[in-house]
């Protein structure tokens, strides 16, 4: 049951404690208080993703999606870290990306709505719509990947997530960085050397295409190897995660880009807007019969085919559109050889 971002006050109600088909109730982004009822704490299978004060004769909101204590404690301080990120998803803080009509920015200090090159031959920039995930403070380990052009360009070496997917040189699919060798060459040098580094806080802009060039030669993509898409799809999984987000492409790039469900980030350092998608795919992955899984994943892609036909069309210039109308009509009215 999902109350997020709603803006909800008052305490929890206990009756929700009480419905038997519920499984978890995500209640962040609100501006609850008073105490999580005691009926969560008992359940085996309730789980409760919430922020609330915390209080005397109650389990603590642990702020996670999973059960809570069975035995009261005292409210503790919250952690001095944020929660740890998801499974190779990011770029280091200090990743650059060439902005139009500015240069190079760090991660750290892009904004949503900035144009950032995406494809270093044709010269092409694309607007980030999103920040699929952004915190400042986690301690993530990082792959450090250096090539022969690092010091005579003056750039740093690509601190990336093992399972976040980069492209080689002439290659149409991207590979796992944790697939990279020394000799690999990518679209603007060769790797002379890998290895493992640690680093805090972690980011990931989202383009239209999926894809993104840092710190000047390095083309990756936007997206990681996850399980649950990997299952399915195996070597097309960066296809497949890109043509499954096309919803929350549509909505965050189109419809409504300055939504709260696009510019706001949920526990996991992602938009709120992506943490419902993403939930709902995984539901649908997870379900117990063979025969609900195909139904929910059909009717999951028939919404993102549906979005992704509404984006080809909106990325064609109105100006086309009226060219081609205009030029079936004159057809039209133009008068036949040998009518009267």
């Amino acid at each position: 049951m999902w109350f997020f971002g709603n803006q909800l006050t008052g305490t929890i109600p206990t009756e929700l404690s009480q419905m038997n088909s519920l499984e978890t109730v995500y209640l962040y982004d609100n501006m609850l208080s008073g105490t999580v009822p005691d009926g969560f704490c008992v359940s085996e299978t309730l789980r409760i993703d919430c922020s609330v004060t915390c209080a005397d004769n109650s389990c603590p909101c642990t702020n996670v999606d999973a059960p809570c204590p069975g035995t009261p404690t005292q409210p503790t301080d919250p952690p001095a870290e944020s929660p740890d990120p998801p499974p190779g998803v990011c770029f280091s803080l200090a990743t650059t990306v060439q902005v139009k009509d500015v240069g190079p920015v760090a991660l750290r200090d892009l904004d949503v709505g900035s144009e950032v090159l995406t494809n270093a031959v044709s010269g092409t920039y694309e607007r980030v719509y999103a920040i699929g995930h952004y915190n400042t403070l986690s301690s993530t380990e990082y792959l450090q990947v250096s090539c022969a052009e690092d010091v005579s360009l003056g750039s740093p070496p690509l601190k990336i997530t093992p399972s976040h997917f980069v492209y080689l040189k002439g290659k149409p699919h991207p590979i796992r960085a944790d697939e990279l060798k020394v000799g690999n060459v990518l679209a603007g040098c060769t790797i002379t050397a890998i290895g493992t580094t640690t680093s805090n806080g972690f980011m990931s802009p989202w383009t239209p295409s999926g894809k993104v060039v840092v710190n000047g030669k390095f083309l990756a993509s936007i997206y990681a190897d996850y399980e649950d898409s990997k299952v399915l799809f195996g070597p097309y999984n960066n296809a497949a995660q890109h043509a499954g987000v096309a919803p929350f492409r549509l909505y965050c790039n189109h419809i409504a880009p300055k939504s709260k469900f696009c510019l706001t980030h949920s526990e996991e350092g992602i938009p709120l807007g992506l943490h419902f998608w993403k939930d709902l795919f995984g539901s649908a992955v997870n379900q117990p019969s063979l025969l609900m899984r195909a139904v929910c994943l059909f009717g999951f892609f028939m919404i993102a085919g549906l979005s992704w036909i509404i984006e080809r069309m909106l990325m064609v210039p109105f100006v086309l559109y009226v060219v081609v109308l205009g030029t079936n009509m004159s057809g039209l009215l133009k008068p036949r050889i040998g009518s009267k």
